[in-house]
Parts: C-alpha cells; sequence; structure tokens
C-alpha cells in the first residue's frame, strides 16, 4: 500500500542574541543576589497593611479608568446609530 510522502519538517532556526555594543553593560537586579536578599528586612503587618492599601486603591483606579472607557465606547455607538 502507498503511502503519502510526509512532508520535510524545516529546521528549527535558534534566534540569535544582538550584539552588545562596546561599553554597554547588562544591569543586575539588586535583589536576585543571595547577600541581598538577606538582606532584606522582613515585612512588618503595618507595611503589608499599607501595600494591600495601595494596591486596593491602584485597583479602584483601574476599575474607574475602564468604566469610564466604556461608557465613552457606549455614548459613541448610541451617536453613530442611524436615527
Amino acid at each position: 500500500a502507498d503511502t503519502p510522502a510526509m512532508p520535510e519538517a524545516e529546521p528549527k532556526v535558534k534566534p540569535v542574541a544582538a550584539p552588545k555594543a562596546e561599553g554597554e553593560v547588562k544591569p543586575k537586579s539588586d535583589i536576585t543576589t543571595e547577600a541581598n536578599v538577606e538582606a532584606l528586612p522582613e515585612a512588618t503587618p503595618q507595611l503589608v497593611k499599607r501595600v494591600h492599601a495601595l494596591y486596593e486603591q491602584l485597583g479602584r483606579e483601574d476599575v474607574r479608568a475602564v468604566e469610564a472607557a466604556e461608557k465613552a465606547q457606549l455614548a459613541s455607538r448610541k451617536d453613530d446609530a442611524p436615527k
């Protein structure tokens, strides 16, 4: 029985990293080194509460921005509707 020929898979090409410009320094993250991780202060309950409050505030602002965008989009649809 004849089986259809399978198409040959294309060879995978690895992306080549762009060469560094002379004198360019790759930034290091301060938190990734073990010495810096050990030096970080412990989060106090007060700090945790402040961070949570900040995230809640930012979240509310994002929600308001999305609601305003949706209202504007809805209003533009009503303006474009045939009368």
